[in-house]
C-alpha cells in the first residue's frame, strides 16, 4: 500500500502550518537519512523551494517526487541534484516502509 503524498507532506510539516520550513524539512531528512550532510540537506531544501520564499508548499513538495517518476536511473545519475533527490526519495520510502502515491 502506498502512502499518499499529502500524508508524507504532513509528516514534514511539524507545525501543521500548511507549509514546510527549511528547518522542518531538514529535521525529517536528518531523522531518516543519517548519511546526508548539512550541505546536501540545504541543497535538497533549496531545490524543493522552487519560488525561493524559504518555505516548501505542497505543490513544490509534490514536484520533488514527481520529477523523479519521469526519469530513468541513467538520467538521474547524470543529474547531480536529481540523483540527490532520488536518494532522499529512497530514504523517505524506506523510513515509512511503503511506497509514496503522488497522485492527488
Amino acid at each position: 500500500m502506498d502512502l499518499p503524498i499529502k500524508e508524507v507532506f504532513r509528516i514534514f510539516d511539524a507545525d501543521d502550518s500548511g507549509e514546510i520550513s527549511k528547518a522542518e524539512f531538514m529535521d525529517v531528512i536528518d531523522t531518516i537519512y543519517k548519511g546526508c550532510s548539512l550541505a546536501e540537506k540545504e541543497l535538497i531544501a533549496d531545490i524543493a523551494d522552487v519560488d525561493n520564499d524559504g518555505l516548501i508548499q505542497f505543490n513544490e513538495f509534490l514536484g520533488l517526487f514527481s520529477d523523479l517518476n519521469t526519469m530513468d536511473d541513467s538520467e538521474i545519475k547524470n543529474l547531480t541534484t536529481a540523483y540527490q533527490k532520488k536518494n532522499i526519495y529512497y530514504y523517505i520510502k524506506k523510513a515509512f516502509a511503503v511506497g509514496i502515491d503522488i497522485s492527488e
